[in-house]
């Protein structure tokens, strides 16, 4: 039945939000601050933001801070 139904990546966006909505932790409000992205000890250089939560506080990915030199690792692995 799905045989000839066209392939499609997910974006890693989508994996991150899927998981947390199947584990029952993505909060869905609208709006509201960004959340900052989760640094470990291997993130390290000059204007180094502060830590956020592991999983974002549960919130969607359009939610996480995004800098160009402290990329989130989930979505790195992912090919952001």
């Amino acid at each position: 039945l799905f045989h000839h139904h066209p392939l499609r990546r997910l974006d890693a966006e989508a994996i991150r939000d899927t998981i947390l909505a199947v584990s029952g932790r993505l909060d869905r409000t609208l709006g509201g601050p960004p959340v900052e992205v989760f640094l470990t000890e291997f993130h390290d250089g000059r204007g180094r933001p502060a830590s956020g939560p592991l999983d974002g506080a549960g919130r969607r990915s359009i939610y996480t801070r995004i800098r160009r030199n402290f990329l989130p690792g989930f979505l790195t692995a992912f090919d952001m």
